[in-house]
């Protein structure tokens, strides 16, 4: 599926985000990653690395989540990883 994909989104240049962003998919979720094929591509196989990327957030302050996805499966990961952290959440 993988090489598939790969091909279907070749034309995809992409661009780095101009706002913050956390990647779940690279191994620095600081790194501005062009949103190319390549990553969408990695997106698919690559570990996710959701803890970390909020880890990151925390670290550089923000403590504000909000979950965006129909159902709020991310909230309890979040919750536990600021926990985990030394933080609390409301």
């Amino acid at each position: 599926m993988q090489p598939d994909l790969a091909g279907a989104l070749a034309a995809v240049t992409g661009r780095r985000p101009t706002a913050v962003f956390y990647s779940t998919v690279t191994d620095d979720p600081r790194y501005r990653a062009a949103f190319d094929a390549a990553y969408w591509s990695d997106n698919l196989r690559r570990l996710v690395r959701f803890a970390d990327a909020v880890r990151a957030a925390v670290e550089d302050g923000h403590r504000l989540f909000v979950e965006t996805g129909p159902h709020p499966v991310l909230a309890h990961p979040v919750q536990t990883t600021l926990s985990a952290n030394g933080h609390t959440s409301l």
